[in-house]
């Protein structure tokens, strides 16, 4: 963990911005929310399509952030289509969804980078090679690719082009198996325009090498201008990395991997134990009743 005292209130901005209003980038899966695998089975269709709900306390926290001047932000890999009724209701400012591919504030798109047509037939072509499926991420939800990445889905869907329809014609992201993943990404005619992030569980999330969160969150500061005070990013994973890079005060939850701790001013508790309610009490971003 870096030695350095988490800023607090108002503040600088690391580009020079001074007493502005806090801003907050939020990962959800992991971080503010997390769905129990044994609850997952009794779950309806569309509640396993949406992201996990954040608890009570994880919501009140939110909601206390912004009462006390603070811009808070949902920073995720999912589809805006797929944030939980519960998270989407939160006094959110903005949105940087599908991993920095889609970006939105106060109803207006800052970005809006799909994978070009000609890269998902290049997919297309080595994933049918070998009989394998995936999940295909659009603005507008998710489509299943031959039962998905593990190919045991019933519906779906038996071509990329079929999976487009249902997204409007866009994809931005795409989740197989990892072996899978390693074998596209080393198409030579990809020559590198992809990246791929380990989501566990022997699943790999595909995207352009060009969408990161960093990015979406730095058009998101851009448009902010001097409302930006003191930046904090709080996530649990791989792909939290780049939101780690933007920020003032980067914050990993109690579960989160050895290398985001490592990067992280402040370790708080696991999401089960309302880490970021806790890390937004302990850093003076939220109000401490909301913990009782």
């Amino acid at each position: 963990m870096r030695e350095e005292t988490p800023k607090a209130w108002g503040g600088t901005h690391s580009d020079g911005m001074t007493q502005g209003r806090p801003t907050v980038f939020f990962d959800i899966d992991g971080t503010l929310a997390w769905r129990d695998p044994e609850q997952a089975a009794s779950l309806s269709a569309q509640e396993r399509d949406w992201s996990p709900a954040p608890t009570p306390v994880a919501a009140e926290a939110v909601r206390s952030l912004v009462e006390r001047g603070g811009l808070a932000f949902l920073c995720t890999g999912r589809s805006p289509a797929a944030i939980h009724p519960i998270l989407a209701g939160l006094p959110f400012t903005g949105f940087v969804t599908l991993s920095g591919a889609y970006a939105s504030m106060g109803g207006e798109v800052l970005r809006d980078v799909a994978l070009p047509l000609e890269v998902l037939m290049l997919i297309e072509g080595a994933l049918a090679k070998r009989g394998a499926g995936a999940l295909v991420e659009g603005v507008g939800g998710v489509s299943e690719l031959r039962g998905g990445p593990e190919g045991t889905s019933e519906g779906g869907h038996s071509t990329m082009q079929g999976a487009l329809r249902d997204l409007g014609g866009n994809a931005y992201k795409l989740v197989m198996r990892t072996w899978m993943a390693q074998e596209v990404l080393a198409l030579p005619a990809l020559g590198g325009m992809l990246k791929g992030s380990d989501l566990g569980d022997e699943n790999t999330e595909l995207g352009l090498a060009a969408n990161t969160k960093q990015v979406g969150m730095n058009l998101v500061l851009r448009r902010l201008g001097s409302r930006v005070g003191t930046t904090y990013a709080f996530g649990d994973s791989e792909n939290d990395l780049s939101s780690f890079a933007v920020v003032d005060v980067p914050v990993a939850v109690g579960n989160a991997s050895p290398e985001i701790k490592d990067r992280a001013a402040l370790v708080t508790a696991p999401v089960w134990e309302d880490g970021v309610a806790r890390g937004l009490v302990d850093l003076g971003l939220a109000d401490p009743a909301v913990l009782v």
